[in-house]
């Protein structure tokens, strides 16, 4: 098929005629040594394979430049999700239109399995590879039948690129708050811990009731006992709030 042709080719493998390959076929048999491979090979395709060369073909192929191609993880810095999708997205349709051998530009479409796209059990370790290369990082054996299609496949990848991170550690913050309590006030951690802490607290509140609560109004939060309340409720207090009713209301929060 088109697509064995097309893998051969970036193996560095090429065709040879039939009478050339049955005349190099003869030469084998006669020449009276246990290994021989009557092949024609393309030293500038082997030296542009992806990973090692298999050892038997090293000797073949010019020495490669030591330059290696951005990983992917390094490409998708500073991108907001949608873009970094996008970018995955292309990198494996394009991978996935090399091993297919389809034409420049053919578009594949996101939702249709990859092996009723004619992907085999030789393209899919092709493609595994190459993916693979595009990650730097060694991809399972199954990752093609865990993850059929190109959507499938790019929020796979996507995820060992950019794992979600816990947004809140509530057992940290517990011991930086009682670190910084035993500090003296003057102390630049603990004023920058405040500043830092007051800062969140604003941020989280800047809409009204954002933890399910009314809160109080006024310096004293409407509720009898601080400035800032609680975090069930309006943070209207915060910037009212003393640095020690700061860290006792976080104290008592993270206690319950």
């Amino acid at each position: 098929s088109e697509a064995a042709q097309s893998r051969l080719t970036r193996m560095g493998v090429r065709a040879l005629t039939t009478e050339e390959a049955l005349g190099l076929l003869d030469d084998a048999l006669g020449a009276g040594r246990a290994v021989l491979v009557p092949a024609r090979f393309d030293r500038g395709a082997l030296a542009r394979r992806p990973g090692d060369l298999p050892e038997v073909l090293a000797d073949l192929a010019p020495a490669r430049p030591a330059v290696r191609a951005l990983p992917l993880s390094r490409r998708l810095d500073g991108l907001a999700e949608d873009a970094a999708r996008a970018l995955v997205r292309d990198v494996v349709a394009g991978r996935v239109a090399e091993v297919l051998g389809l034409a420049g530009g053919a578009r594949v479409p996101d939702d249709r399995g990859l092996f009723d796209l004619g992907l085999d059990s030789l393209t899919a370790i092709e493609l595994r590879n190459r993916l693979g290369e595009e990650i730097g990082d060694r991809l399972p054996a199954t990752v093609l039948f865990d993850h059929p299609t190109v959507r499938e496949l790019t929020a796979h990848l996507l995820e060992r690129l950019r794992p979600e991170r816990e947004v809140f550690d509530p057992a940290a913050l517990d011991g930086w708050v009682s670190a910084a309590a035993d500090l003296v006030a003057d102390d630049g951690r603990r004023a920058g811990l405040v500043r830092a802490l007051r800062g969140a607290l604003a941020a989280l509140g800047a809409t009204r009731g954002a933890y399910g609560g009314t809160g109080g109004n006024g310096a004293n939060g409407g509720n009898g006992h601080d400035p800032v309340g609680s975090l069930d409720g309006s943070l209207d207090g915060v910037e009212a709030a003393s640095d020690d009713e700061l860290f006792g209301l976080l104290d008592r929060e993270l206690s319950e």
